[in-house]
């Protein structure tokens, strides 16, 4: 009876995926061919709210029935650095998102921006030099909000995280292209959030919004790896390696997004963010249905990720 009831669950899953896919596909195409943004826009709100609540309400009952239990625990065991590639990926597509929509603008770092407002500054353009200023403000806020509210409350910042992402791309979406930085505040906002939860991954420090010194560190596991046979210095590597990938596959994702539908290409993100509210939710549940023993276990990988962390950052 157990082996048939998993088996009708299984159908029933591929039957929601298919639903959800032609659905996503459905509305892709009507922002695409409809000339009316706010009707358009309006209506692909409503779908993508309700795709997120409704894979929430599934994945919540599923793993409360026991569905795919040893796969759940699959996710739950490496969740954050599932979580970490997944948010990489929408690093990513945050970047291109950006460049492209905003005169090659990128919304995920204040290099360029300073690099910038250095010579709209010495070339005496005021309003250039207000533009980017606010940019530091939008960035250095959302920084410090993340820390603020990391350490002293008690939110699911991972979550929220996840909210701010859609509401800044859904804001973006709605602002105007010119000027440029208009559009460009509320990705400045979402990433530099997103990078202040997302921030480290296995043990290791690693950014989910821009990729240079993931690239760095990954050569150096891979070069470390080869010289010493060290498996520490593999997982190093691995993870690295595999977070460089994830934001060039978001970045990819974010060029063609744009390419498609333009500034509804926004709503494209929409998807990795789904997935990674439902490795979450998954997760979470997982952590409930523990035993003593297996919570222990995972404490005791925890603390040992978080030592070997410390000892990265000194």
């Amino acid at each position: 009876f157990t082996d048939y009831l998993i088996t009708i669950m299984q159908t029933f899953h591929r039957q929601i995926t298919t639903f959800l896919l032609l659905y996503i596909s459905d509305d892709c195409a009507k922002i695409y061919h409809d000339t009316n943004f706010l009707t358009c826009h309006g209506d692909s709100c409503e779908r993508i709210m309700l795709m997120l609540f409704f894979l929430h309400l599934f994945t919540t009952k599923t793993a409360e029935m026991g569905f795919n239990i040893m796969i759940r625990k699959i996710i739950a065991d490496k969740s954050d650095v599932y979580l970490h590639w997944i948010m990489t990926i929408v690093g990513g597509f945050l970047g291109t998102y950006s460049i492209l929509l905003h005169a090659g603008n990128f919304g995920s770092a204040q290099t360029g921006n300073l690099m910038q407002l250095s010579t709209e500054l010495l070339s005496m353009n005021f309003s250039g030099t207000v533009y980017r200023l606010l940019a530091l403000v939008f960035f250095g806020a959302a920084v410090a909000a993340a820390y603020i509210l990391t350490n002293y409350t008690h939110l699911n910042m991972r979550r929220l995280a996840i909210i701010i992402d859609a509401l800044g791309l859904i804001t973006s979406s709605l602002l105007p292209l010119k000027p440029v930085f208009i559009g460009l505040y509320p990705i400045f906002f979402c990433a530099a959030f997103q990078w202040g939860v997302y921030s480290a991954a296995g043990g290791f420090n690693s950014s989910s919004i821009f990729t240079t010194n993931n690239f760095k560190q990954s050569v150096l596991g891979w070069t470390q790896y080869a010289l010493t046979k060290d498996k520490k210095f593999k997982k190093k590597a691995v993870i690295y390696s595999v977070t460089v990938l994830s934001f060039f596959m978001g970045a990819c994702i974010g060029s063609w997004s744009v390419y498609t539908f333009d500034v509804h290409g926004a709503y494209i993100a929409f998807i990795p963010l789904v997935i990674a509210w439902i490795v979450i939710t998954i997760s979470e549940t997982s952590v409930e249905d523990d035993t003593p023993e297996e919570i222990a276990v995972e404490a005791a990988t925890k603390a040992q990720e978080a030592l070997l962390l410390k000892k990265e950052q000194k």
